[in-house]
């Protein structure tokens, strides 16, 4: 019985573990259902507690006529005085490549994911920050996505063995 509820604490930490420690959560609807190449989505958000990690995750609701099955994004995250202070090509599976079935959540065509973009981040002074993303496929204007958000978390604690 204590392995079992061990067990579903450490489910809790998982899975519920971001939603109680939220500090910011906006999203973008995007005009047409289009994230146009030439614009780069920004989120200013504020930060208190530099002491400790955070997770920043990307939150995007795309519809079946996405036509790929992955998307490239860079993010670019920048201080107060828009210093890039990290910046990474990030890749993401949004379609099973053999069967093409949607991946993520939702009961209607759309569907939703909620994706790391960062894990662990310390940030080195209390202060406001921003994330720009900018969607890097091969084309002008990507099809099918509705909204782009992210959210950031205090990082859950490690457990350790």
């Amino acid at each position: 019985m204590p392995r079992f509820r061990c067990l579903i604490g450490l489910l809790i930490l998982v899975f519920g573990g971001c939603e109680t420690n939220t500090v910011y959560t906006v999203t973008h609807t995007l005009s047409d259902y289009t994230w146009y190449r030439k614009d780069n989505l920004q989120f200013n958000f504020c930060i208190q507690d530099n002491t400790q990690p955070y997770d920043i995750y990307l939150l995007i609701n795309y519809a079946p006529e996405y036509p790929y099955q992955n998307l490239h994004l860079t993010y670019y995250l920048k201080d107060i005085q828009s210093t890039v202070l990290t910046t990474e090509l990030k890749n993401y599976l949004l379609f099973e490549p053999k069967t093409g079935k949607p991946l993520g959540r939702g009961w209607s065509r759309n569907k939703k994911q909620e994706l790391i973009l960062l894990k662990n981040y310390y940030f080195s002074t209390p202060g406001t920050y921003t994330v720009e993303l900018a969607q890097f496929m091969r084309t002008e204007n990507l099809l099918g996505v509705h909204t782009v958000g992210i959210r950031v978390c205090k990082a859950s604690p490690t457990i350790t063995p």
